[in-house]
């Protein structure tokens, strides 16, 4: 009379039982991560020490230089690698000739990273501050690690990677005051190889190497640009003159070196397909935004604000902070372009009037 319900009941049981063994068999992405992680440090790195918030240092030289501090800006190498020392970023030019990936388009200098501006992983930065001007960290950051800091409304936070990764850093100069550090460093770049010259706007300096014309171009006019852009240490991230390009090892055949057709107008800020801002803030630690209806194609300020210096025959250069370039984002692609917070260099060249 009861059998049906205890044939049930024995269903349900034998259906739970195997419920329970599958999701034994089936562990999560998170266990088999931690698995991974806990037999690799107990076979290479059995001294690693785990700190409060999970980070994992596994070799540590802090520096004898400036101490890292929060909002700081460092310019800093890192190499990331997989737990089975599969290399999958890097910044030196020694580790591109080993594999046989050298190339001179490439940019293998340091690049500046801050530090709980949002801008860097939680790992990254807590790495960071734990050290000084001439040091190196070596840690493996946890995917708990990897969100980028910041917290602003409407924004999801997700994790950079779901695998534990190893960042080696290695920490060159420490930064106080990003803005006041990029003026110093352009005033002295004028001293140097201009002997000085006056800004235009702060963080900005256009100087005339030839060129005799004191007419001005016509708003609304249409002008030929030719222009090598550097950063200040000389590498050279982009030209449309065709035998520069060879010259400095960058030259591709899928590219169209001709010149750059500007329309000038009354002002350079009707010119500039990104925006400008005046603030450290916007300037120096956001990314330059599209915003101009320029029929130029991408001119940062800085560039668009030296066109407006120069007319016909004009040969001038242009040097600038990041706040009249590429602001916070850069345009790095793969390891080419120009890093966040670079200062950069303009040779610019606008053709004669046609007649």
């Amino acid at each position: 009379m009861h059998r049906k319900p205890l044939l049930l009941l024995a269903i349900f049981a034998i259906g739970f039982i195997a419920m329970q063994c599958a999701k034994e068999v089936s562990p999560s992405n998170e266990e088999i991560q931690r698995k991974i992680l806990l037999a690799n440090l107990q076979e290479y790195y059995p001294n690693a020490q785990f700190t409060e918030s999970g980070l994992i240092i596994l070799e540590e030289e802090p520096g004898t230089g400036k101490q890292m501090e929060n909002l700081n800006a460092a310019y800093c190498k890192c190499t990331v690698s997989s737990l089975n020392g599969e290399i999958i970023s890097y910044q030196d030019e020694e580790t591109a000739r080993e594999r046989g990936e050298y190339s001179k388009e490439n940019y293998y200098g340091p690049t500046l990273r801050l530090a709980g501006a949002g801008t860097e992983q939680l790992g990254f930065t807590e790495a960071m501050l734990r050290m000084k001007e001439g040091g190196r960290i070596k840690v493996i950051i946890p995917p708990e690690l990897s969100y980028y800091d910041y917290y602003d409304d409407g924004v999801e936070q997700k994790m950079n990677s779901a695998l534990n990764l190893i960042y080696e850093i290695n920490m060159y100069e420490v930064i106080d005051d990003l803005a006041e550090y990029q003026e110093d460093s352009l005033r002295s770049y004028s001293n140097l190889r201009y002997g000085g010259i006056d800004t235009l706007e702060t963080a900005i300096y256009v100087k005339k190497l030839s060129g005799f014309r004191t007419d001005t171009i016509d708003d609304g006019k249409s002008v030929n640009v030719w222009y090598v852009g550097k950063l200040l240490d000389g590498y050279v991230f982009d030209t449309n003159i065709a035998d520069t390009a060879k010259k400095y090892g960058i030259y591709s055949s899928s590219s169209t070196y001709e010149a750059l057709e500007v329309t000038v107008e009354s002002s350079w800020v009707d010119m500039a397909t990104f925006s400008y801002s005046s603030s450290n803030v916007s300037g120096y630690e956001s990314s330059a935004s599209t915003s101009g209806d320029s029929s130029s194609s991408s001119l940062i300020p800085g560039f668009a604000r030296a066109i407006k210096c120069m007319t016909y025959g004009d040969h001038a250069v242009a040097f600038f902070g990041s706040q009249w370039g590429y602001g916070g984002t850069g345009s790095m692609q793969d390891m080419s372009g120009v890093p966040p917070y670079s200062m950069l260099f303009f040779d610019i060249y606008i053709d004669e009037e046609e007649e």
